[in-house]
Order: C-alpha cells, then sequence, then structure tokens
C-alpha cells in the first residue's frame, strides 16, 4: 500500500490495485490453473490459462519466492479474498485444488438419452 491509502482504505478496487498503474509493456495473463513446486527454501508458483479439461501445455509465468514472501501473499491473498466478499457477496468454490500428487479430474461431458439415440 503506498502513502496514500490509509489501513482503512479497501484494497479491493483501489489505486494500488489499478492495471492502469502498471508500464504499458508489462504483459498480463489470466490465469485459472496453477502448479505448485515446493523446496525447503523457496515456493514455486506456474500460473497458466487452460481452455480444455487438461493442465495447459505452457505456463507463461512462473514466481519464485521465498516461505516468508509465500506467507506474506497468502495472507494479501486471504485479506483481498475476505474483503472482496464482505463487499460482493460469496465466491462459488470449485472443489480441491489439483496438486502435481493429483490427477486431473475427468471433465468429458457424460452421454445423454439423446446422445445414446444418435449412435
Amino acid at each position: 500500500m503506498d502513502a496514500s491509502n490509509s489501513a482503512d482504505e479497501p484494497v479491493y478496487g483501489s489505486r494500488v490495485a489499478s492495471p492502469r498503474e502498471h508500464d504499458p509493456t508489462d504483459t498480463f495473463v489470466y490465469v485459472n490453473w496453477a502448479r505448485i513446486g515446493m523446496s525447503p527454501f523457496d515456493l514455486t508458483l506456474d500460473l497458466g490459462y487452460r481452455s480444455t479439461a487438461a493442465p495447459p501445455a505452457q505456463f507463461p509465468v512462473r514466481a519464485v519466492m521465498s516461505w516468508e514472501e509465500a506467507k506474506s501473499l497468502r495472507n494479501l491473498l486471504d485479506s483481498a479474498v475476505t474483503e472482496y466478499e464482505q463487499e460482493v457477496g460469496a465466491i462459488r468454490e470449485f472443489g480441491s485444488v489439483i496438486g502435481p500428487a493429483q490427477e486431473a479430474p475427468d471433465l468429458t461431458p457424460l452421454p445423454t438419452a439423446d446422445d445414446e439415440e444418435a449412435s
């Protein structure tokens, strides 16, 4: 937070969170899939976009941070989500996060009665 914002001002929609503040040469990536790598010294977040049930072929964003920074990020995200839900309403949850040790769920649509009649 910069000096112009007090601790009482909401972060959601604030000047600090505005994408217009970024350099126009910055790259923005919509993310709906994440992969986490961990070591005793740091945490790696690979962020990408998937358009199918399978994980993305590429992860265009890689963020590597210390565990202290990861904990600060977690607290910042928790505060932002809490504030957003207070202002806008509850956010839907889609279930558990898929991690490196789990298989991606099969999101193939189940056949309907119409599909069976057509074949």
